[in-house]
């Protein structure tokens, strides 16, 4: 009678740490992208190129979900918290997870024009979400887990300013 409570309980912990886990692994992805973004992004003159260098970045950090797959990336101007979609109108990129090529898929959206120059200077926000998959299926089958990290964007060199006023 005690045996199943027991098991039970043992699962709890088991599936519930890989769950938290997979948000620490989540919310690592989401502060190195970010991190990445902050210090470059303004001054890359590709800004598609960055948006997939951040991806790398993030995908490295990804690589460390237990029973997790990564789903999708935002990245964007922060001014008015995260977006609730995703594209260059609101200033935001989106890559979407290839689960045959595990990677990225391109990025679409834009973002053009970064403030690194001004005296507010803007600030980027990357968002990644992952579905993590429970392996008894005694709390569900899955769980969508997210973390949104938000930094203001290093300022450039005031040389770099000048020359593109």
């Amino acid at each position: 009678m005690i045996m199943p409570v027991l098991m039970l309980i043992t699962f709890g912990i088991i599936e519930f740490g890989m769950l938290y886990g997979n948000v620490s692994t989540v919310s690592s992805a989401s502060r190195s992208a970010a991190r990445l973004g902050a210090t470059g992004y303004a001054a890359a003159a590709d800004k598609t190129a960055y948006i997939t260098t951040m991806g790398v970045a993030a995908r490295k950090d990804l690589s460390a979900l237990s029973q997790g797959v990564p789903m999708q990336m935002w990245v964007y101007k922060a001014s008015a918290g995260t977006p609730t979609s995703c594209t260059a109108a609101n200033n935001c990129w989106v890559m979407t997870w290839s689960t045959s090529t595990k990677s990225w898929n391109a990025p679409t959206g834009g973002w053009s024009n970064p403030d690194a120059c001004g005296t507010t200077l803007d600030t980027i926000g990357v968002y990644v979400e992952a579905q993590h998959k429970f392996v008894t299926g005694f709390f569900g089958s899955n769980k969508t887990v997210s973390s949104r990290t938000v930094m203001r964007i290093e300022p450039l060199p005031t040389d770099q300013c000048a020359a593109g006023s």
